[in-house]
């Protein structure tokens, strides 16, 4: 992970562009017809070619505020992940991965859509994807420390008032069950 004014990149380990190689040749040889008819592109060139751009056009940058994810060759896509609304960040590694020492990091969120299988970030290839994972999820509670603080410290007064009504409240209902008994 290389860090520069309160910005982490993430650094991804050149042994995923080999297991994305191999998964789509599993994939290419497994699909009947319409794999058999671009197996021997991808073993010709286009393969390694692919694998390579994939890698470099992926890239991800946590900054005190959210985490920005870059990828995409053909159809590129940029995603911008506010840290508070993060609430797991999943770490998983399948037979092939494990092989190449390769892992996913799966990230969830607040109100992302039920209905998708999928997480609202993912990305393969983290070097040190543990110490990533933590590294954002500590990024993420300290951001929400430093907002809580803010709140609390922002109106006292609003929070005293708020605490009278409260125990207001609790008075009148204390005379209502002695009434009523």
């Amino acid at each position: 992970m290389a860090e520069t004014n309160n910005e982490v990149y993430a650094e991804f380990d050149e042994v995923v562009k080999t297991y994305d190689f191999v998964l789509t040749l599993i994939i290419l040889c497994v699909v009947p017809f319409l794999g058999w008819v671009f197996l021997p592109l991808w073993l010709l060139g286009f393969g390694k070619w692919f694998c390579a751009e994939s890698l470099r056009r992926l890239s991800c940058r946590l900054d005190s505020n959210s985490l920005k994810i870059k990828k995409g060759i053909f159809f590129r896509s940029e995603k911008n992940i506010p840290l508070d609304k993060i609430t797991d960040i999943t770490v998983s590694q399948g037979p092939l991965m494990r092989h190449y020492g390769v892992y996913t990091l799966k990230i969830e969120t607040a109100g992302q859509n039920a209905g998708t299988q999928g997480s609202e970030g993912a990305l393969c290839g983290i070097k040190d994807a543990k110490e990533f994972r933590n590294l954002v999820l500590q990024y993420r509670d300290r951001l929400s420390l430093d907002n809580s603080s803010e709140s609390i410290d922002q109106n006292p007064i609003s929070l005293i008032q708020v605490l009278q009504e409260i125990s207001a409240t609790l008075k009148i209902i204390e005379n209502k069950i002695s009434n009523n008994d």
